[in-house]
């Protein structure tokens, strides 16, 4: 024995709408109640993960300055050894270069 088709806008029309929007309120009450229940610990713990990000944000960025701030002593101390060793090793030279540019000023032509 087969159905007959539902005529939707027939007379059991009306009785289909109203299952179909009592379904919709029973499944929206649902989850606006898990709703109710999950958001609040899913807050609390969001709030908590977010202060511990901003405690270890502040540790890093703490760390941060302390590392460029001997990276700055140890550029100092680099460049200060950088010229020590220049002078020590191209002073010769310099004055040699001072020299033959002072015979050229006295002596141009050769």
């Amino acid at each position: 024995m087969d159905k007959p088709p539902i005529d939707y806008l027939g007379p059991h029309g009306g009785a289909l709408s109203m299952a179909f929007g009592a379904g919709c309120a029973a499944a929206s009450a649902f989850w606006a109640v898990i709703g109710r229940w999950l958001f609040p610990r899913l807050e609390k713990g969001w709030k908590a993960e977010k202060a511990l990000l901003i405690k270890r944000i502040e540790h890093l960025e703490a760390d941060l300055e302390e590392e460029r701030h001997i990276c700055r002593r140890d550029m100092s101390a680099l460049n200060d050894r950088i010229r020590i060793l220049e002078a020590m090793t191209l002073g010769g030279v310099r004055q040699q270069a001072q020299a033959a540019i002072s015979e050229m000023r006295v002596h141009p032509g050769g």
